[in-house]
């Protein structure tokens, strides 16, 4: 334990820290259960191509917002401002 602020900063900057570089795991728990062969992995095609394992992008479809907002239970309606 120092006993003065310098001798404190004396011992820090004697203080050398390494790294060493590794690779990271980024596997998920189903990539490993796939690669045991506990399951299957998905092999899929999208719309925009052919290649395996590339999403289909999602589905998309246009609603009647005033009539859901009209059926619905709880209705908020506010209009909220940000002063400026």
């Amino acid at each position: 334990m120092a006993e003065t602020f310098e001798q404190a900063q004396a011992a820090a900057s004697e203080i050398k820290v390494t790294y060493s570089e590794k690779k990271p795991d980024v596997r998920t728990e189903l990539s490993v259960r796939a690669a045991s062969g506990e399951v299957q992995p998905l092999e899929h095609t999208s719309d925009r191509g052919t290649e395996p394992n590339q999403p289909a992008p999602p589905e998309s479809k246009r609603g009647k917002p005033d009539e859901a907002f009209e059926a619905a239970q709880l209705k908020l309606d506010e209009t909220y401002e940000t002063p400026v």
